[in-house]
């Protein structure tokens, strides 16, 4: 997060990456969902939003699988927003219309 707010964006995705990878190591996979949700919106700010969207829906699947309502509607969400920034506003309302089904599921 530090690095984000310096604009050092490279260095954010490098320990994101890492972290991810240190939590799929331990099997900490709320953790792992977690890290990928904050690397995806890296991704987001940076314009590189097919890979945004690639580790948005690795989360969103592990958040599925976990179970974890609540995580996976944060993970949609943040899905929305990259769509969002592409002028995907059909695909945008459809996950936040999805997100919101998850948290009352």
């Amino acid at each position: 997060m530090v690095f984000q707010r310096q604009g050092k964006f490279d260095a954010a995705v490098e320990a994101f990456q890492q972290s991810a990878e240190i939590e799929e190591r331990l099997g900490n996979q709320r953790g792992e969902a977690m890290v990928l949700n904050s690397l995806g919106g890296v991704y987001q700010r940076q314009g590189r939003f097919h890979e945004a969207v690639r580790v948005l829906q690795q989360s969103a699947g592990i958040e599925d699988l976990l179970g974890n309502q609540p995580g996976l509607a944060m993970v949609l969400n943040s899905l929305g927003g990259v769509f969002q920034r592409q002028g995907k506003f059909m695909t945008q309302s459809m996950l936040s219309s999805a997100a919101t089904k998850s948290l009352t599921a």
